[in-house]
């Protein structure tokens, strides 16, 4: 029972994700293989409320990178997951507030937890995105933090 319930919120998470990166396709590991389309760097952007080039920033995409990428079309595989990681960020900050602007806003504001940095400051690397989760986690349980 509990196992179903895993997996269907796993597939909600994976169609919320595509949902917030314009992202037609099933998303898996083989379309971040290919490289996401480069729309989806604003497409997310739009959603955190924040800039192409602050989204660039975290990314670690240099301004010419990026106008090599936006010309070519794609990102490389690397920028993709990163984009993803910052997409599943917002839906499961979304999960916890319940409104994509709620959302966006609790991801851009220094949180006390993650040293006074802002949780989409905290995740531009693997093990922040992941300080991030834990804190989304101990949230959901009322654990204080």
């Amino acid at each position: 029972m509990a196992e179903q319930a895993k997996r269907r919120r796993r597939r909600r998470s994976r169609s919320t994700v595509n949902g917030i990166l314009g992202h037609a396709a099933p998303l898996n590991v083989f379309a971040v293989r290919e490289g996401l389309p480069v729309h989806t760097v604003e497409s997310l952007a739009g959603c955190l409320h924040v800039t192409s080039a602050t989204m660039q920033r975290w990314l670690s995409l240099s301004k010419q990178t990026y106008a090599r990428r936006r010309k070519q079309g794609r990102l490389s595989a690397l920028e993709s997951d990163r984009v993803v990681r910052y997409a599943e960020l917002l839906h499961r900050a979304v999960e916890l507030l319940g409104d994509i602007d709620a959302a966006a806003h609790w991801l851009n504001t220094p949180a006390v937890a993650l040293d006074g940095e802002a949780p989409l400051d905290h995740a531009t690397t693997e093990i922040g995105a992941r300080d991030v989760l834990r804190l989304i986690g101990r949230l959901e349980h009322g654990i204080p933090t």
